[in-house]
């Protein structure tokens, strides 16, 4: 039956029964909807993206009414730029779908794949400033990218009717690296600076080296207006949002100013070096916050204030897995100093003359320190009308503290404090000082039973007055040997191309090990992608660490990802590390591999492949105990070593199913 459009279709009924009777018929008109009615509708086949990945739309045009519709035109638009990568069917010249007939039931679909645009951009400058006179700046770079919304709307228009709709699909944002200058002052001024600024991987690099002299009122050139004058500020903050690193220097109210700096910051790492001379307010400052912020993580942080005449050599590295430093700075004035990397912690604070010199590493958890200092007051005159006066006597600390052990030497309301201490690891301090004020000693150590954890181990002293005084801790963990010894492991799994492994190194023997140099040996093919713990040498077929110190007991992974897209057949990745003691050396090494061959190799309990160890070079396998029973082998040992065959040398066979019970059973 064919009705016009817009009739209507009666409908009644009625209701009857016994009780009731008959009821009058209720009817229901329904009006008929027989004209073109067309719907479209576009689904993105992906809710969010990353600036150069690929989106995929698919448009569909249906006619839900009761006549045909003739010449329809389908447009698409986006609201920003992007790639279009394919399209079915083919556009017209004019970038629209042209449709002559779609009769009543029939739907059209049109299949759509763009790319989000992403651009990089290198920028390199370089430039030199000279002169005298009134100066302000600030520059600003940032490689961060903000989340946006794709929005795409679809146009369709025949003879009967238009409509349209829309589809949004999130663009996530990145995270990057930032760096913002500013300065300002009046007086004599030279800089030299370069710049390299890439977004493609997040890297930012500054290096600036400034001269910096004020002009009192009355010393002004006579070409300069006697009513600008200003003393120097200078600052400059780093900001690296992938490893979560921030770092500052600021200098402010100097009348004299000399610094030379460096700022680098990639997806990798954060430096900043830094070498000046000042007269005036200084703040150094470094906070590194934990990967996972909801756990347990503590964050790193750093500050530093000068007022005074001051010679500061600085050194800040985010490594990625942790923080190393090291300071130096002397001169006259008042210093405040905060200091806690990793688990150690080191401050002080007072005024007077003042030279220091410090390292701290949080990767070995290892710190060292020389302070001398001697009491004075402090008048610093800031402007014409405000003068800053300090009198304080020097505060000193150091803290090294785990969840089991805690050593704890403090200085306080000291007139003369001269002191040097060493600290190779959180369970371990060898300190001398000389002093003429108050100390304190705490020492404690706490039960590792999972009962009442009472402690085992618990000290404390207090000095007042003059005092000479020499002391060496030791807090050796447990020791599953009665020698030297060294543990390495490697877990490895494949995740579509990439091959990611955790090497673990533990110093499972009696005696503290340092350094150790670690080396990996990538698979043939692969490519270094990243690791948690920024290597100190890359080859192109290795990456090489140097940890300082590996306390008795200690442990320490680091993650590596490799590109292993180009490899051919089994992944194998080879590791070997040796580590220092004071007579010798042990050696250790490892091979992981993965996608083993087809052979029938046993595939271990690792994650996909076979995960074998080595905890030293004496034996690799269990079964193989007997035939080689040296603990300790020159390290020049270990390339030749690495080219063993299976089950000599101490080489560990692929099929040897009696590794099992050793790999699994073994945990630091």
């Amino acid at each position: 039956m064919n009705l016009p459009d817009g009739a209507l279709l009666k409908n009644c009924f009625a209701i009857s029964c016994d009780e009731l009777g008959r009821r009058s018929p209720i009817c229901i008109y329904t009006p008929v909807l027989n004209e073109t009615r067309l719907v479209v509708t576009k689904k993105p086949l992906h809710a969010a993206v990353r600036r150069g990945e690929e989106v995929d739309y698919i448009i569909t045009v249906c006619n839900k009414g009761g006549q045909p519709a003739t010449n329809i035109t389908v447009r698409d638009v986006f609201d920003m730029p992007v790639e279009l990568l394919s399209v079915w069917p083919e556009m017209a010249e004019d970038g629209a779908w042209h449709f002559p007939y779609l009769a009543p039931g029939e739907c059209l679909e049109i299949d759509l794949k763009i790319r989000v645009p992403r651009i990089d951009v290198e920028y390199h400058s370089s430039q030199t400033v000279t002169g005298h006179g009134f100066m302000r700046s600030f520059h600003d770079y940032s490689t961060s990218r903000p989340a946006a919304s794709l929005i795409n709307r679809v146009h369709v228009t025949s003879d009967q009717m238009q409509l349209s709709t829309s589809a949004s699909v999130q663009i996530l944002a990145e995270a990057g690296t930032e760096l913002s200058l500013r300065e300002h002052g009046s007086g004599e001024y030279e800089c030299q600076q370069e710049l390299d600024f890439l977004t493609a991987n997040k890297s930012i690099r500054l290096e600036r080296s400034i001269r910096a002299e004020s002009h009192p009122k009355n010393s002004s050139p006579p070409e300069i207006d006697k009513s600008i004058s200003s003393p120097w500020h200078e600052e400059v903050r780093a900001k690296n949002g992938i490893t979560n690193t921030t770092v500052r220097e600021l200098y402010r109210y100097s009348s004299s100013l000399q610094d030379e700096s460096l700022f680098n910051l990639d997806e990798n790492q954060s430096l900043m070096k830094i070498n000046s001379c000042l007269e005036g307010l200084a703040h150094l400052g470094m906070l590194k916050l934990p990967e996972d912020r909801s756990g347990s993580g503590k964050p790193s942080i750093s500050q530093e204030d000068y007022a005074g005449s001051f010679h500061i050599h600085e050194s800040i590295g985010d490594l990625g897995q942790g923080v190393m430093m090291e300071r130096s700075s002397s001169g006259r004035g008042y210093v405040a100093r905060d200091a806690a990397i990793g688990p150690q912690r080191s401050y002080e604070w007072g005024s007077g003359e003042y030279r220091s010199n410090e390292s701290m590493d949080s990767v070995s958890g290892s710190s060292t320190k020389e302070l001398e200092a001697s009491f004075q007051n402090l008048s610093l005159p800031l402007s014409a009308y405000t003068d800053l006066n300090i009198s304080q006597k020097w505060f000193e600390g150091m803290i090294s503290r785990t969840e089991s052990s805690l050593i704890s030497e403090e200085h306080s309301h000291a007139s003369r404090l001269n002191m040097s201490a060493v600290s190779s690891s959180p369970r371990e301090r060898e300190s001398e000082s000389s002093f003429s004020g108050r100390s304190r000693l705490q020492v404690a150590y706490l039960g590792s039973s999972s009962g009442n954890r009472s402690l085992e181990l618990a000290a404390e002293e207090i000095l007042m007055g003059d005092y000479l005084v020499k002391r060496k801790i030791i807090l050796s963990g447990a020791a599953r040997y009665d020698h030297p010894h060294l543990y390495l492991r490697k877990d490895g799994w494949k995740v579509e191309d990439v091959a990611r492994y955790t090497i673990t190194l533990c110093n499972d023997g009696n005696a503290a090990l340092g350094p150790i140099f670690l080396q990996d040996l990538f698979p043939p093919g692969a490519r270094f992608i990243n690791s948690t713990l920024q290597p100190s040498r890359l080859d192109g077929n290795s990456s090489n660490w140097t940890i300082l110190h590996l306390a008795i007991g200690a442990s320490l992974s680091i993650g590596l990802n490799l590109d292993v897209e180009s490899c051919q057949s089994d992944i194998i990745n080879r590791a070997a590390a040796v580590g220092s003691y004071s007579s010798g050396s042990v050696t250790a090494r490892n091979i992981s591999v993965l996608e083993a061959n087809p052979l029938g190799s046993w595939s271990g309990p690792g994650r996909g492949g076979i995960s074998c160890q080595a905890s030293n070079i004496s034996s690799a396998c269990p079964a193989l105990q007997e035939v080689n029973q040296s603990d300790f082998l020159d390290p020049s040992q270990i390339e030749m070593q690495m080219d063993g065959e299976d089950g000599k040398d101490g080489y560990c066979a692929l099929s040897a199913r009696a590794l099992e019970e050793d790999i699994t059973s073994r945990r630091c």
